[in-house]
C-alpha cells in the first residue's frame, strides 16, 4: 500500500469516528477530546477513537453527576436562591442560573441525565 492510499484510508477512518463521535449525544467535551485524539494521531484505529469518545462523555457525565449532587445539600430559600455560597456562585443567587450553568458548562440536559437515575 503506498503512502497516498495509507492517507486516504486514515481519512475515511476518521470521517466514520467523527461522526460515530457526534452520536455519542450532546457532550461537546469528549467529541473535542476526541477530535484532538483523531488529529493528533495517526496510529488510533477508529475502533480506539470511539473508546476514547465514549470514555470522555462518560467523565464529563460523571463530572456533571458529582457537581449536581453537591448542588443538592445547599439548601434553598423560598425565592429560589441559594442560602450559602456554592462554588463561585455567592450566597442569593437563583438556582436556575445554576442550572443553566451546569447544563452549559458540561453540555447535559438537567431533565434527561442529572434529575432521574438512569
Amino acid at each position: 500500500m503506498t503512502p497516498e492510499d495509507k492517507k486516504f484510508f486514515k481519512q475515511q477512518a476518521t470521517k466514520k469516528a467523527i461522526e460515530y463521535c457526534k452520536t455519542l449525544g450532546n457532550r461537546n467535551e469528549a467529541y473535542k477530546t476526541s477530535r484532538m485524539h483523531i488529529k493528533f494521531s495517526t496510529h488510533l484505529t477508529v475502533s480506539e477513537i470511539v473508546e476514547i469518545a465514549e470514555n470522555d462523555s462518560k467523565r464529563v457525565l460523571n463530572e456533571a453527576k458529582a457537581y449536581w449532587s453537591e448542588l443538592g445539600d445547599v439548601p434553598v430559600n423560598e425565592n429560589d436562591e441559594i442560602d450559602e455560597d456554592f462554588k463561585d456562585f455567592p450566597k442569593g443567587t437563583d438556582k436556575f442560573e445554576i442550572w443553566h450553568y451546569v447544563e452549559e458548562h458540561f453540555n447535559v440536559s438537567i431533565v434527561e441525565d442529572l434529575m432521574y437515575d438512569k
